[in-house]
């Protein structure tokens, strides 16, 4: 859940619930009158956000928590004005974000643990968004010494784009096939086997095996790709 809170124009708390008080780290008792930017000292940009006396969103800053550790707060807040219209503090929001901020950078490392699996195998990898158009929206390392070509002149591009007529029209029927075999599956991914004759710049051809995969897309309503 979130926290109300108020402070006056130094800073200090005017109004500290003893549970927001808990999330600072600190006894109900010892929150009053406390300089709620010093509280977040750790948080990096805390003193100058609220230096700045403007509004502001998604401030996140760590604190110590009970029995050790820390956790992660995000601060949500806008200037209060007394009665001349002069900055009289700030009222706002407090949430605690400990559990998204760990699953955030756990996926982020996921991420970035796949990306460096996906460039560096030697077998060729792409992915096309069959929502659109069979556009490719993934090349690795390797496809690009296979093709001879940086990622950037294939991704967004379909295989009209980059091959001739025949080439392309007989690698959309292999991926109409794999949509099938996907439906077929009953949603499952579906994976064919495609052998393929590739012209290349320098006159010469490759052979190419390829397994096609139709998986789902990463939102409701999006196609496989």
């Amino acid at each position: 859940g979130d926290c109300l809170w108020e402070t006056d124009a130094a800073g200090r708390l005017r109004r500290c619930p003893p549970r927001f008080a808990r999330m600072l780290g600190v006894a109900p008792e010892a929150a009053a009158d406390a300089v709620l930017p010093e509280l977040l000292s750790r948080g990096g940009d805390a003193a100058a956000r609220f230096a700045a006396r403007d509004a502001f969103r998604d401030l996140l800053a760590t604190v110590p928590a009970a029995g050790g550790g820390e956790r992660t707060l995000s601060f949500t807040a806008k200037p209060v004005l007394d009665a001349a219209g002069a900055f009289a503090g700030f009222r706002g929001v407090a949430s605690d974000v400990t559990e998204r901020v760990k699953a955030e950078a756990e996926l982020a490392r996921t991420k970035a643990f796949l990306d460096a699996v996906v460039e560096n195998v030697p077998a060729v990898l792409f992915a096309k968004d069959m929502e659109d158009d069979g556009r490719y929206v993934l090349l690795n390392r390797a496809g690009e010494r296979l093709l001879g070509c940086p990622r950037a002149a294939v991704v967004g591009k379909t295989d009209r784009d980059l091959f001739a007529p025949d080439e392309a029209e007989r690698f959309a029927a292999n991926d109409r096939r794999a949509l099938g075999a996907a439906a077929e599956g009953g949603g499952d991914a579906g994976c064919i086997l495609e052998e393929a004759a590739l012209a290349v710049g320098d006159g010469g051809v490759l052979h190419l095996s390829t397994k096609k995969l139709a998986l789902a897309g990463p939102s409701p309503g999006a196609g496989p790709a």
